[in-house]
C-alpha cells in the first residue's frame, strides 16, 4: 500500500481547460457578448476582418504568449508564465516587469472556438 500511495502522480486540476494548450488563439469576433467575452478561434481557420491584433497561446508547461498590437499597430508578442486563477482562468505574469499581471478568463472550448476575456487591474 505504501509503495502505491508514494508512486501516485498528482492529477492536474480537473477544472483547467487543457484543450486550450498548444494552440494560437486569435480573436474572431469584433463585439463582446453580454459578459464581455470575445470569440477566439485557432489561427488560420478563419479570415480576420483586420480590427487589430489580439490573441494568446497557453502551454501546459506554464508559459504563455499574448499577441497584441504595440506602438503604431505593430505586432507585439508578450511572453511569460501563467498559474491557475481560482479555477476560473489564468493569471498571466509577463516576463517584462513593466507590464502588470492580468487575468485571462475562458469558457470551455466548443466547436473549435473559445469565449474569453482579459481582466486588467490598474493599481
Amino acid at each position: 500500500m505504501f509503495f502505491l500511495a508514494g508512486s501516485c502522480k498528482k492529477d492536474q486540476d480537473p477544472t483547467l481547460e487543457t484543450s486550450l494548450f498548444g494552440i494560437d488563439w486569435d480573436r474572431a469576433s469584433t463585439q463582446p457578448d453580454a459578459e464581455g467575452n470575445y470569440t477566439y478561434k485557432p489561427r488560420g481557420t478563419f479570415t480576420s476582418s483586420g480590427w487589430g491584433r489580439d490573441g494568446f497561446r497557453l502551454e501546459s508547461d506554464g508559459t504563455f504568449v499574448w499577441y497584441t498590437s504595440g506602438l503604431a499597430d505593430g505586432a507585439l508578442d508578450i511572453s511569460g508564465t501563467w498559474t491557475s486563477e481560482d479555477n476560473q482562468g489564468f493569471r498571466l505574469k509577463p516576463n517584462d516587469t513593466g507590464i502588470p499581471e492580468f487575468i485571462l478568463v475562458t469558457k470551455p472550448v466548443q466547436n473549435n472556438m473559445v469565449q474569453a476575456r482579459y481582466i486588467f487591474r490598474l493599481y
